[in-house]
């Protein structure tokens, strides 16, 4: 029987937080005012790493910005993020980790508290089909509106949200692995057979210490980064 392996996207694959990047990317393409908008995503940004942050508050800002827009060009414009800016974010080292995993024959998900028409764009970048993120309900134009569709993916609900896909799924497997620098995900740390704590905050970091956790930090050592990002990109 094989293993899973579970990967929060921000700050743990990527170095940085695909959803601010994305609100940057918006303001860069003029579609936000930039100094209003920024500045209220860095107050919900600061109440998330604190755990207090309400996630439809977050997702009513993120989801403003796009009723302007067609089917058509929302998808043209999230590729061009994903492939612009997104592309060179992932860590060298979680992108070798993961083709590790895969050679070995075992299942990756990926499971994330942004939105999934961000998440599954970046994930297919590593040619990852399981994505687990906040759903939305969409309009007749198949647009994504401001309303949550079902359990959100954030702290608790990542375990729900990963129970709810097992069952639905019909999959079991042998042991399961989580990899999260965040706080936040503390819960579904505890709950898999392997919580492996990933580039962390300081306060992952110190409960990581206490419960004797391994720890990857893949932040320490910018130069091998570039130098294996580089690598990565010949290859391909």
């Amino acid at each position: 029987m094989t293993d899973l392996h579970i990967f929060d996207l921000d700050e743990t694959l990527i170095a940085g937080d695909s959803s601010s990047l994305f609100c940057e990317f918006m303001c860069d393409q003029g579609w936000m005012d930039k100094t209003n908008f920024l500045a209220e995503e860095a107050r919900l940004m600061d109440l998330y790493h604190k755990g207090e942050l309400l996630m439809q508050d977050y997702v009513n800002l993120q989801v403003e910005p796009l009723k302007q827009f067609s089917k058509p060009l929302l998808e043209a414009g999230i590729q061009t993020f994903v492939s612009q800016v997104m592309l060179q974010k992932f860590y060298p080292q979680a992108i070798e980790l993961i083709k590790r995993i895969k050679q070995q024959g075992d299942e990756v998900l990926v499971i994330s508290a942004t939105v999934t028409f961000l998440v599954k764009p970046i994930a297919a970048l590593l040619e990852l089909d399981n994505v687990l993120a906040i759903d939305l309900v969409m309009d007749e134009n198949d647009m994504p509106t401001k309303q949550i569709a079902g359990q959100v993916s954030y702290r608790e609900g990542k375990v729900i949200r990963l129970q709810e896909w097992l069952t639905d799924n019909g999959r079991e497997f042998e042991h399961s692995h989580f990899y999260s620098d965040s706080i936040n995900d503390l819960p579904l740390l505890e709950y898999v057979d392997f919580p492996i704590v990933t580039n962390p905050d300081e306060r992952l970091a110190q409960i990581a210490n206490d419960k004797k956790w391994p720890i990857l930090d893949w932040r320490r050592d910018e130069a091998l980064s570039t130098e294996l990002h580089r690598s990565q990109t010949t290859s391909n």
